[in-house]
Protein backbone atom coordinates (compact mmCIF):
# COMPACT_ATOMS: atom_id res chain seq x y z
CA UNK A 1 0.00 0.00 0.00
CA UNK A 2 1.24 3.78 -0.92
CA UNK A 3 1.98 5.83 2.08
CA UNK A 4 -0.64 8.46 3.02
CA UNK A 5 -0.14 12.19 3.68
CA UNK A 6 0.45 11.69 7.13
CA UNK A 7 3.05 9.43 6.80
CA UNK A 8 5.55 10.93 3.75
CA UNK A 9 5.17 13.71 5.82
CA UNK A 10 6.00 12.29 9.28
CA UNK A 11 9.24 10.88 6.98
CA UNK A 12 10.32 14.24 6.01
CA UNK A 13 9.46 16.43 8.96
CA UNK A 14 10.42 13.72 11.80
CA UNK A 15 13.04 12.08 9.97
CA UNK A 16 14.28 13.67 7.45
CA UNK A 17 14.76 17.44 8.60
CA UNK A 18 15.89 16.65 11.97
CA UNK A 19 18.61 14.37 10.40
CA UNK A 20 19.88 17.35 8.56
CA UNK A 21 19.84 19.84 10.54
CA UNK A 22 22.06 17.69 13.08
CA UNK A 23 24.29 16.92 10.93
CA UNK A 24 24.62 20.77 9.34
CA UNK A 25 25.61 21.56 13.84
CA UNK A 26 28.25 18.81 13.13
CA UNK A 27 30.11 19.44 10.19
CA UNK A 28 31.35 22.61 10.19
CA UNK A 29 32.95 24.07 7.28
CA UNK A 30 34.85 27.47 7.12
CA UNK A 31 31.93 29.19 9.22
CA UNK A 32 31.66 31.68 12.02
CA UNK A 33 30.76 30.90 15.32
CA UNK A 34 27.66 33.23 14.92
CA UNK A 35 26.81 30.99 12.06
CA UNK A 36 27.50 27.78 14.26
CA UNK A 37 25.29 28.91 16.89
CA UNK A 38 22.70 29.61 15.40
CA UNK A 39 22.60 26.54 13.28
CA UNK A 40 22.34 25.24 16.66
CA UNK A 41 19.63 27.09 17.80
CA UNK A 42 17.96 26.25 14.64
CA UNK A 43 18.53 22.25 15.49
CA UNK A 44 17.72 22.89 18.90
CA UNK A 45 14.30 24.58 18.48
CA UNK A 46 12.90 22.65 15.78
CA UNK A 47 13.50 19.03 17.37
CA UNK A 48 11.18 21.20 20.22
CA UNK A 49 8.16 21.81 18.29
CA UNK A 50 8.68 18.47 16.39
CA UNK A 51 8.99 16.83 19.52
CA UNK A 52 6.21 18.64 21.38
CA UNK A 53 4.00 19.36 18.57
CA UNK A 54 3.99 16.58 16.12
CA UNK A 55 2.35 13.22 16.73
CA UNK A 56 4.27 10.33 17.05
CA UNK A 57 2.80 7.85 15.14
CA UNK A 58 4.08 6.40 11.93
CA UNK A 59 7.46 6.82 13.35
CA UNK A 60 8.76 5.27 16.62
CA UNK A 61 8.09 7.64 19.59
CA UNK A 62 11.24 7.51 20.48
CA UNK A 63 13.00 9.23 18.06
CA UNK A 64 13.53 12.11 19.53
CA UNK A 65 15.49 11.06 22.14
CA UNK A 66 17.88 9.63 19.34
CA UNK A 67 17.89 13.10 17.69
CA UNK A 68 19.18 14.95 21.34
CA UNK A 69 21.59 12.28 21.51
CA UNK A 70 22.81 13.14 18.29
CA UNK A 71 22.39 16.65 17.99
CA UNK A 72 24.37 16.53 21.64
CA UNK A 73 27.35 14.96 20.02
CA UNK A 74 27.33 17.25 17.06
CA UNK A 75 27.44 19.95 19.16
CA UNK A 76 30.47 18.62 20.87
CA UNK A 77 32.15 18.11 17.27
CA UNK A 78 31.03 21.27 15.47
CA UNK A 79 31.44 23.48 18.11
CA UNK A 80 35.25 22.96 18.38
CA UNK A 81 35.63 23.57 14.23
CA UNK A 82 33.91 26.46 14.24
CA UNK A 83 36.07 29.30 13.14
CA UNK A 84 35.71 32.72 14.73
CA UNK A 85 38.11 34.24 12.10
CA UNK A 86 36.15 32.78 9.28
CA UNK A 87 35.49 35.09 5.83
CA UNK A 88 32.34 35.30 3.58
CA UNK A 89 29.95 38.06 2.18
CA UNK A 90 28.70 40.22 4.54
CA UNK A 91 25.48 41.03 2.84
CA UNK A 92 24.71 36.83 2.17
CA UNK A 93 25.73 36.71 5.83
CA UNK A 94 23.22 38.97 7.10
CA UNK A 95 20.33 37.74 5.20
CA UNK A 96 21.19 33.86 6.43
CA UNK A 97 21.39 35.17 10.19
CA UNK A 98 18.37 37.17 9.76
CA UNK A 99 16.44 33.80 8.23
CA UNK A 100 17.45 31.83 10.96
CA UNK A 101 16.65 33.88 13.96
CA UNK A 102 13.14 34.03 12.11
CA UNK A 103 13.12 30.42 11.87
CA UNK A 104 14.36 30.05 15.56
CA UNK A 105 11.64 32.20 16.89
CA UNK A 106 8.64 30.24 14.92
CA UNK A 107 9.71 27.07 16.05
CA UNK A 108 10.23 28.34 19.75
CA UNK A 109 6.50 29.64 19.23
CA UNK A 110 5.57 26.53 18.01
CA UNK A 111 7.16 24.47 21.19
CA UNK A 112 5.58 26.59 23.63
CA UNK A 113 2.18 27.16 22.44
CA UNK A 114 2.54 22.74 22.65
CA UNK A 115 3.81 23.08 26.15
CA UNK A 116 0.61 25.43 27.06
CA UNK A 117 -1.63 22.72 26.27
CA UNK A 118 0.04 20.32 28.99
CA UNK A 119 -2.16 22.68 31.00
CA UNK A 120 -5.50 21.60 32.72
CA UNK A 121 -8.68 22.86 31.44
CA UNK A 122 -9.34 24.80 34.51
CA UNK A 123 -12.67 22.99 35.71
CA UNK A 124 -12.47 19.89 37.59
CA UNK A 125 -12.17 16.69 35.38
CA UNK A 126 -13.92 13.23 35.72
CA UNK A 127 -11.43 10.72 36.30
CA UNK A 128 -11.60 7.47 34.70
CA UNK A 129 -9.68 4.19 34.44
CA UNK A 130 -8.12 3.03 31.39
CA UNK A 131 -10.40 1.31 28.95
CA UNK A 132 -7.25 -0.27 27.21
CA UNK A 133 -5.48 -2.93 28.74
CA UNK A 134 -3.30 -4.53 26.21
CA UNK A 135 0.10 -3.10 26.33
CA UNK A 136 1.41 0.49 25.52
CA UNK A 137 -0.85 3.37 23.96
CA UNK A 138 0.15 6.58 23.12
CA UNK A 139 -2.66 9.91 22.71
CA UNK A 140 -2.50 10.85 19.17
CA UNK A 141 -4.54 14.34 20.19
CA UNK A 142 -5.22 15.70 23.88
CA UNK A 143 -4.80 18.68 25.51
CA UNK A 144 -5.63 22.11 25.86
CA UNK A 145 -4.36 23.37 23.00
CA UNK A 146 -5.54 23.37 19.43
CA UNK A 147 -2.14 22.67 18.16
CA UNK A 148 -1.60 19.47 20.14
CA UNK A 149 -5.71 18.97 19.85
CA UNK A 150 -8.17 19.65 17.29
CA UNK A 151 -11.23 18.50 19.16
CA UNK A 152 -11.36 22.01 20.38
CA UNK A 153 -11.57 23.43 17.03
CA UNK A 154 -15.73 22.14 17.70
CA UNK A 155 -15.54 24.44 21.46
CA UNK A 156 -16.90 27.75 19.79
CA UNK A 157 -17.84 27.43 15.92
CA UNK A 158 -21.35 27.20 16.19
CA UNK A 159 -21.38 24.82 12.68
CA UNK A 160 -19.94 22.34 14.97
CA UNK A 161 -22.79 22.94 17.75
CA UNK A 162 -23.99 18.99 17.96
CA UNK A 163 -20.87 18.10 18.64
CA UNK A 164 -19.08 20.18 20.91
CA UNK A 165 -19.23 17.59 23.46
CA UNK A 166 -16.22 15.71 21.91
CA UNK A 167 -14.00 19.29 22.46
CA UNK A 168 -11.55 18.11 24.99
CA UNK A 169 -11.76 14.22 23.80
CA UNK A 170 -8.65 12.23 23.48
CA UNK A 171 -7.81 9.74 20.59
CA UNK A 172 -5.60 6.91 21.58
CA UNK A 173 -3.64 5.05 19.34
CA UNK A 174 -1.72 1.75 20.23
CA UNK A 175 1.91 1.50 20.25
CA UNK A 176 3.16 -1.23 18.22
CA UNK A 177 6.54 -3.55 18.37
CA UNK A 178 9.06 -1.00 16.73
CA UNK A 179 7.60 1.86 18.84
CA UNK A 180 4.82 3.25 16.39
CA UNK A 181 1.32 2.26 15.76
CA UNK A 182 1.71 -0.48 13.27
CA UNK A 183 4.53 -2.80 12.92
CA UNK A 184 5.03 -1.27 9.31
CA UNK A 185 4.98 2.58 8.16
CA UNK A 186 1.75 1.91 5.99
CA UNK A 187 -0.41 -0.84 6.54
CA UNK A 188 -2.52 -2.39 3.90
CA UNK A 189 -5.97 -2.38 6.01
CA UNK A 190 -7.50 -1.98 9.26
CA UNK A 191 -5.95 -5.17 11.42
CA UNK A 192 -2.46 -3.59 10.49
CA UNK A 193 -2.44 -1.31 13.10
CA UNK A 194 -1.36 -2.58 15.94
CA UNK A 195 -4.42 -1.01 17.66
CA UNK A 196 -7.53 -2.72 16.07
CA UNK A 197 -9.61 -5.05 17.74
CA UNK A 198 -8.28 -4.67 21.28
CA UNK A 199 -10.83 -4.82 24.31
CA UNK A 200 -12.21 -1.88 25.69
CA UNK A 201 -13.61 -1.76 29.07
CA UNK A 202 -16.39 0.43 30.86
CA UNK A 203 -13.60 3.40 32.38
CA UNK A 204 -16.21 4.14 35.20
CA UNK A 205 -19.37 2.42 36.23
CA UNK A 206 -22.72 3.21 35.32
CA UNK A 207 -25.96 2.45 33.05
CA UNK A 208 -25.68 2.39 29.20
CA UNK A 209 -27.35 5.41 27.75
CA UNK A 210 -26.65 4.28 24.02
CA UNK A 211 -25.24 1.76 22.16
CA UNK A 212 -24.73 1.73 18.39
CA UNK A 213 -22.81 -0.99 16.13
CA UNK A 214 -23.32 -1.92 12.12
CA UNK A 215 -21.89 0.62 11.05
CA UNK A 216 -18.35 -0.36 8.36
CA UNK A 217 -14.49 -0.24 9.89
CA UNK A 218 -13.46 0.81 6.66
CA UNK A 219 -15.08 2.96 4.15
CA UNK A 220 -15.31 2.54 0.50
CA UNK A 221 -13.28 5.84 -1.23
CA UNK A 222 -15.26 8.79 -1.28
CA UNK A 223 -18.30 7.40 0.54
CA UNK A 224 -19.39 9.42 3.50
CA UNK A 225 -19.84 7.80 6.66
CA UNK A 226 -23.23 8.29 8.55
CA UNK A 227 -22.34 9.72 12.10
CA UNK A 228 -18.82 11.04 12.92
CA UNK A 229 -18.63 8.98 16.14
CA UNK A 230 -19.33 5.75 13.95
CA UNK A 231 -20.59 2.42 16.36
CA UNK A 232 -19.81 4.03 19.89
CA UNK A 233 -20.84 3.39 23.69
CA UNK A 234 -21.72 6.24 25.83
CA UNK A 235 -22.41 5.79 29.98
CA UNK A 236 -23.76 7.79 32.35
CA UNK A 237 -21.08 8.31 34.84
CA UNK A 238 -22.54 9.69 37.87
CA UNK A 239 -24.34 12.41 35.87
CA UNK A 240 -21.49 12.90 32.82
CA UNK A 241 -21.72 11.43 29.33
CA UNK A 242 -18.20 8.99 29.02
CA UNK A 243 -18.36 8.22 25.15
CA UNK A 244 -16.51 5.58 23.63
CA UNK A 245 -16.17 5.99 19.70
CA UNK A 246 -15.21 4.56 16.17
CA UNK A 247 -15.90 0.76 17.80
CA UNK A 248 -15.48 -2.26 15.66
CA UNK A 249 -18.41 -3.32 13.93
CA UNK A 250 -20.31 -6.32 15.60
CA UNK A 251 -18.11 -6.33 18.54
CA UNK A 252 -20.76 -3.92 20.83
CA UNK A 253 -21.65 -6.47 23.78
CA UNK A 254 -24.04 -4.34 25.82
CA UNK A 255 -27.33 -2.59 25.34
CA UNK A 256 -29.02 0.73 26.16
CA UNK A 257 -30.16 0.33 29.95
CA UNK A 258 -27.09 -2.29 31.10
CA UNK A 259 -25.67 -1.39 34.21
CA UNK A 260 -21.71 -1.28 34.24
CA UNK A 261 -18.82 -1.85 36.78
CA UNK A 262 -15.58 -0.25 35.80
CA UNK A 263 -13.37 -2.76 33.50
CA UNK A 264 -16.47 -4.50 31.91
CA UNK A 265 -15.76 -5.26 28.40
CA UNK A 266 -18.03 -2.88 26.19
CA UNK A 267 -16.80 -3.94 22.46
CA UNK A 268 -13.33 -3.79 20.51
CA UNK A 269 -11.26 -1.22 19.02
CA UNK A 270 -12.46 -0.14 15.25
CA UNK A 271 -12.10 2.62 12.70
CA UNK A 272 -16.37 3.15 12.12
CA UNK A 273 -17.53 6.47 11.79
CA UNK A 274 -14.95 9.65 10.24
CA UNK A 275 -11.47 7.68 11.00
CA UNK A 276 -8.89 7.90 9.15
CA UNK A 277 -7.16 5.03 10.91
CA UNK A 278 -7.70 2.42 13.98
CA UNK A 279 -7.59 4.47 17.19
CA UNK A 280 -10.10 4.96 20.28
CA UNK A 281 -11.93 7.91 20.85
CA UNK A 282 -12.66 9.11 24.25
CA UNK A 283 -15.03 11.83 26.16
CA UNK A 284 -16.93 13.23 28.59
CA UNK A 285 -19.54 15.79 28.65
CA UNK A 286 -22.65 16.98 30.11
CA UNK A 287 -25.63 15.00 28.68
CA UNK A 288 -26.83 15.44 25.25
CA UNK A 289 -30.06 14.93 23.25
CA UNK A 290 -31.77 12.39 21.67
CA UNK A 291 -31.42 14.12 18.30
CA UNK A 292 -27.68 15.13 18.97
CA UNK A 293 -26.21 12.69 21.64
CA UNK A 294 -22.88 14.75 21.18
CA UNK A 295 -24.08 18.18 21.98
CA UNK A 296 -23.31 18.57 25.86
CA UNK A 297 -21.15 20.79 27.09
CA UNK A 298 -17.61 18.97 27.63
CA UNK A 299 -16.29 17.95 30.20
CA UNK A 300 -12.21 17.44 31.25
CA UNK A 301 -11.14 13.85 31.75
CA UNK A 302 -8.27 12.29 33.71
CA UNK A 303 -6.83 8.81 33.18
CA UNK A 304 -5.88 7.29 36.46
CA UNK A 305 -5.38 10.82 37.47
CA UNK A 306 -3.06 11.77 34.48
CA UNK A 307 -4.06 14.57 32.49
CA UNK A 308 -3.21 13.39 28.85
CA UNK A 309 -1.81 15.52 26.05
CA UNK A 310 -0.33 14.51 22.77
CA UNK A 311 2.40 12.05 22.87
CA UNK A 312 1.56 10.98 26.55
CA UNK A 313 1.56 6.76 26.79
CA UNK A 314 -0.52 4.65 28.65
CA UNK A 315 0.60 0.86 30.18
CA UNK A 316 -1.94 -1.35 30.54
CA UNK A 317 -1.89 -4.82 32.18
Amino acid sequence: MSMTTMEASALLLQLVVPLALVARVGVVRERTRLSWALDLALAVSYLAAVTLAAPWLALPWYLPWVFAALLALAAAVGGRRADAGAAGSRRLALVGHGLRGILVLVFAGIAILALSGRQGFGNDPVDLASPLRQGTYIVANGGSSEIINPHLKTLTAERFRDYRGQSYALDIVKVGSWGSRSDGLSPDGPGGFAIFGDTLHAPCSGPVVRAVDGMPDRLDPGEEPRTLEGNHVILDCGGTWVVLAHVQRGTVSVAEGDRLETGDPIGRVGNSGRSDEPHLHLHAQTPGTDAAPLSGDPVPITIDGRHLVRNSRLHGE
